[in-house]
């Protein structure tokens, strides 16, 4: 999938399915390896990794995933700003359970 621009950018959890207050989401990225290659571009690999969960009273973990994102930058009037992304998503889990059983209570 390609995704261009902002604003589609942030119509996808609507586009997915996640629009209200129900759905918990978390995304990290991490473990960066940047490449200056000159003056004004570079490219970057992200290792990452998120989660959606249902919070509706005996709600489940939708989805864990892990992967990489795979970056170019450009700097532009003095600020390094993101070219492009591409998700490369190694492990995809849907998982059923849910996810507050140990403690019995979504935070």
């Amino acid at each position: 999938m390609v995704f261009r621009g902002i604003d589609v950018i942030k119509a996808l959890p609507k586009k997915f399915g996640f629009t209200d207050a129900n759905h918990l989401t978390t995304h990290h990225g991490f473990m960066p390896e940047i490449e200056i290659t000159s003056a004004t571009t570079a490219h970057g690999i992200w290792a990452m990794e998120d989660d959606i969960d249902d919070t509706e009273p005996g709600g489940r973990r939708i989805l864990r995933g892990k992967g990489y994102y795979y970056d170019t930058y450009e700097k532009v009037g003095g600020r390094w700003l993101i070219k492009t992304q591409r998700l490369e998503r190694i492990r995809r889990e849907l998982i059923t359970m849910n996810p507050y059983s140990v403690s019995g209570a979504a935070p």
